[in-house]
């Protein structure tokens, strides 16, 4: 996402703006059967799906601990991926949730099982089921947008607000310059090794590869399309890197040799879309983007902003790639002596404080243990 804005008083202007329009709806999203037509072109043999609906025109993504797709454009909404709600435009969708929680719009999931949102003041630690807040802010103050975690070091890595590139430390006990090479940065990645850092750079329309000494290794401004906001990394021969773009494309760029030093090969991958945003991987390897439009599978369309699946093969950063353990649950009620509470069936059973009733530490060791189906009818 880019405000085209000069300071971080207009931005806090922008996103007080968007949230006073904000509606609480109860939206949808599509299942896993490739056909989706979000795109008019995708290239093969990548499935797309619509993933959800009702969102705003661009959105952060993270995921909760059972892989519900977590959004942030100020308001936070929770996307049940186990959720069923068909529609009459042949999608069957998902309902989404709205969180008692906001954020400003970067998200991304960190191996300690919490998330962690870039954000005007700082980074702030958030419950993954909740989004709400557990500690922070922290840190130099962000630009809303791009974050990523560290594969190597398990750091908090961040466009900030002087255009350069911040780090702290899982803890919040330390803070630098990750890289004084200055851009406009939006979403960011690190390639699997964490070798690299590739930041979508509005500035050139394009990506800019970093070391990860904070040196500048190449720009790579695009040719054809523009401009790159959300990353995903594809491993295999060769690797490659897709971004979805303000233009509704998507763009691959094929390194020679999985080389990132070198110019890569740029190609169309995706087009006919909506202005593209964020985007984060999942623990399923496909790569979840924010579109500031909907198409149905019928070809009909809204104004209102989705969430699209494209599969398979996407490398999920750390902290998403496997959900977070659920240890043996552990009881927070004392059942009356003789008594036998009776197992949870269903997700819906475990929301709303539901999981409670079932001796669960929380929500999401409660609908783990329904997924797992030691509880399912």
């Amino acid at each position: 996402m880019r405000f085209l804005v000069a300071s971080a008083a207009s931005i806090v202007a922008v996103v007080t703006a968007c949230a006073l329009t904000l509606t609480t709806r109860t939206a949808q999203a599509h299942h896993s059967d490739g056909v989706g037509a979000s795109f008019t072109f995708l290239q093969a043999p990548f499935t797309q799906d619509l993933y959800a609906t009702h969102l705003d025109f661009g959105e952060g993504v993270a995921f909760a601990p059972d892989g519900d797709p977590l959004v942030a454009f100020v308001t936070m909404r929770r996307i049940d991926a186990d959720g069923d709600e068909p529609t009459a435009h042949g999608d069957e969708l998902h309902p989404v949730t709205v969180l008692d929680a906001t954020a400003c719009v970067g998200l991304a999931n960190h191996s300690d099982g919490t998330l962690y949102a870039n954000e005007l003041s700082g980074i702030t630690s958030r419950d993954a089921e909740t989004g709400a807040v557990l500690r922070g802010p922290f840190g130099a103050a962000g630009n809303c947008l791009g974050i990523a975690v560290d594969p190597q070091t398990g750091n908090v890595v961040y466009a900030d607000a002087l255009g350069t590139v911040s780090a702290v430390d899982a803890a919040f006990t330390t803070t630098n310059v990750f890289s004084a090479v200055a851009g406009s940065y939006d979403g960011m990645s690190f390639d699997p090794t964490g070798d690299y850092l590739f930041l979508a750079n509005f500035a050139i329309g394009g990506v800019t590869v970093l070391a990860r000494d904070g040196s500048l290794v190449q720009h790579v401004p695009y040719a054809a399309q523009c401009c790159a906001d959300g990353l995903a990394f594809h491993p295999g021969a060769p690797p490659f890197v897709v971004s979805s773009n303000t233009d509704g494309t998507m763009t691959r760029l094929d390194f020679p040799d999985g080389d990132f030093t070198q110019p890569p090969t740029q190609m169309l991958f995706a087009s006919g879309g909506f202005r593209g945003d964020l985007a984060n991987v999942g623990a399923d390897g496909c790569m979840y983007l924010s579109q500031g439009g909907t198409r149905f599978e019928d070809g009909a369309e809204t104004e209102e902003g989705s969430l699209v699946r494209i599969c398979p093969g996407f490398a999920p950063p750390p902290g998403s790639a496997t959900p977070v353990a659920t240890a043996t649950p552990t009881p927070i009620v004392t059942p009356t002596a003789g008594a036998t509470a009776a197992p949870a069936e269903t997700k819906d059973d475990c929301k709303e404080g539901g999981w409670r009733r079932f001796g669960f530490r929380n929500q999401g060791a409660c609908i783990a243990s329904v997924r797992a189906g030691r509880h399912r009818p």
